[in-house]
């Protein structure tokens, strides 16, 4: 099995841009054959409570 280290980072936001949650994921393994690779998700942050709190302050 072939190992190399990569990352990726996701970010999702709302339809007025704020940031909802974001995350990041690096895979520690990959198998060249069967195409699998073993992930860790090394971090993930929730905003949802904190857009909520901002977009319910403001009236339209």
């Amino acid at each position: 099995m072939a190992t190399r280290d990569a990352a990726a980072r996701y970010v999702l936001k709302d339809e007025a841009g704020f940031k909802i949650a974001s995350a990041e994921k690096r895979i520690i393994s990959f198998d060249s054959q069967t195409k699998i690779g073993r992930e860790t998700l090394s971090s993930f942050s929730s905003y949802q409570s904190i857009s909520s709190r901002l977009a319910g302050s403001h009236t339209y």
